[in-house]
């Protein structure tokens, strides 16, 4: 699925309450990533947001200040957005789990017999993957 983020318009950059509901995605310059969350409230004497970013799951909500940050909008549908993020789920899953059984792989490694001169690492490895 193409990114159905865009960039605020000059216009979107100044709401306040207008944002509140909207799903955004906020660029993390440490990380070098854009996070997705939710805008959930707007303090208009801080001129900050608070969101909840769909990483952290458990309801907490962090202040973020959008004049000075580099953000998307959602621009797709409710149900764009509800594929989007299951399919990134499921892309982090399969990565987490690739990187799992490979730890396992190189854990459990055979030692190679005598004299067999060579290792046989990558295709244990790849047996282990092709069995999982």
């Amino acid at each position: 699925m193409t990114d159905l983020y865009r960039f605020p318009t000059a216009e979107e950059k100044q709401f306040g309450q207008e944002l509140v509901g909207k799903k955004i995605t906020i660029y993390w310059d440490g990380d070098n990533v854009y996070y997705p969350c939710t805008v959930k409230e707007f303090d208009s004497s801080s001129g900050k947001f608070n969101v909840e970013y769909e990483e952290n799951s458990d309801g907490e909500k962090y202040s973020e200040d959008l004049k000075s940050s580099t953000w998307k909008i959602w621009a797709g549908t409710d149900e764009e957005y509800t594929m989007d993020r299951e399919i990134k789920r499921e892309a982090l899953g399969r990565a987490a789990k690739t990187e799992a059984v490979e730890k396992i792989a190189r854990d459990n490694q055979p030692a190679a017999p005598a004299g067999s001169g060579g290792s046989s690492r990558m295709s244990y490895t790849a047996m282990v993957i092709e069995a999982v």
